[in-house]
């Protein structure tokens, strides 16, 4: 099964009109949402007449630029983008003094993804994959079960230091999480590597991530090639991944 989802809905008007242009062509089978951003409320109103699954985009790392008046957030956020933004490398390290801030900062995301989109997210990914940091993935933010995008398959370009990290947390993300077999990106764009990412999906279930809210992404999803790739596969959204999926709240 192949699941396309496409990231980044409801963080500007650009993105979402992409996004839900791109779900009524049958381009994607599932987005994820940011809350507290300036399209959020406008995206939950257009996606919610469609049958796309959408999952919680989790932002630790980029500036709210919706309506938000909660200061205890701003603070806790603030603190969380600092951290992460700091060393590429740190959110392969569980820090105890960010461990408040993590929890509260997942939490008040998740509920005004229930209050505006009025539904469970069918899955959870992240800003700059930061739903994979350790301070999420052992900090007990997520329960058993749930839903998750999983580690990114590609050749490593990141460092032995990088490779080493994902291989010791692959394992622990697969018994105690509900991911797909593969996750790829779309690009690189050109005649053979999303075909032969899409294939794939004939005999193990893949999620193409994408992003429509960039231009080249945008305009590769709306050629020939594209819709002749994925229209060759069957294809669902994190909804249809067997496994007991757990509420969040």
């Amino acid at each position: 099964m192949l699941i396309i989802n496409a990231d980044d809905l409801g963080m500007n008007r650009q993105s979402t009109d992409r996004i839900i242009a791109a779900c009524d062509r049958r381009l994607i089978t599932s987005a994820t949402a940011m809350v507290f951003m300036l399209d959020t409320a406008r995206a939950a109103g257009l996606v919610s007449s469609t049958d796309i699954g959408v999952g919680l985009h989790l932002n630790f790392t980029m500036p709210f630029s919706g309506p938000c008046r909660n200061a205890k957030l701003h603070e806790h956020h603030g603190k969380l983008m600092r951290f992460f933004l700091s060393w590429r490398y740190c959110r392969y390290l569980y820090n105890p003094s960010i461990r408040k801030s993590v929890h509260y900062c997942f939490n008040v995301q998740l509920d005004e993804f229930l209050r505006v989109f009025d539904k469970q997210p069918t899955h959870i990914d992240g800003h700059h994959d930061i739903h994979l940091a350790a301070n999420v993935v052992f900090g007990g933010v997520l329960p058993n079960g749930a839903k998750l995008r999983k580690f990114r398959d590609f050749d490593n370009k990141n460092g032995i230091f990088d490779a080493f990290c994902r291989s010791r947390m692959a394992d622990y993300l697969n018994n105690r999480f509900v991911t797909t077999d593969l996750l790829y990106s779309i690009e690189p764009l050109n005649d053979t590597s999303p075909a032969r990412k899409i294939c794939k999906a004939k005999s193990k279930n893949v999620e193409l991530m994408v992003h429509p809210g960039m231009k080249e992404q945008d305009a590769y999803m709306n050629t020939d090639n594209y819709l002749q790739c994925i229209n060759g596969v069957p294809k669902g959204s994190y909804a249809d991944l067997s496994g007991k999926h757990h509420a969040l709240r």
